[in-house]
């Protein structure tokens, strides 16, 4: 939660070089020893022994996951702000613009990008996958 959050004692959080929430946090945690890396890559490579946390957007972050899975991604609640997006379409592409925007206003209507944002991102209902079942494991035990 965002209270544990400014409950710690001096945690050192890292968060790419001229990230703009920076002064944010600054304000709101007192507490917060900031550091600057480079890049993600720079903090999973090299630099996370240095730090207890890198601040990221959650959707970048349950990315990096995927190439570091020691690493996860914790979104503290209440108060966690919501980053906009945007898809860069030509100006004059009048009908790729009208068509992105209906998709949209559909896929929210609908629940599908909160339902896909809460699966992909947030983990909400994943299921740990079973291996198929196999004579060589399952009858003769010949594998774990």
């Amino acid at each position: 939660t965002m209270q544990a959050l400014a409950e710690l004692e001096s945690p050192r959080i890292a968060v790419i070089k001229d990230y703009f929430f920076r002064p944010r946090l600054e304000r709101a945690f007192g507490n917060l020893d900031i550091g600057e890396v480079q890049s993600a890559r720079e903090f999973f490579d090299h630099r996370s022994d240095d730090f207890d946390a890198l601040l990221f957007s959650a959707e970048a972050g349950a990315t990096w996951t995927l190439l570091y899975p020691d690493f996860s991604v914790v979104i503290p609640r209440p108060g966690t702000p919501v980053m906009p997006i945007a898809f860069a379409v030509q100006r004059e592409d009048l009908e790729l613009r009208l068509f992105i925007d209906r998709w949209i206003e559909l896929a929210q209507g609908m629940g599908v990008i909160q339902r896909a944002y809460d699966h992909w991102f947030l983990g909400k209902d994943a299921v740990e996958e079973q291996p198929r079942w196999s004579i060589i494991r399952n009858v003769l035990g010949w594998t774990d």
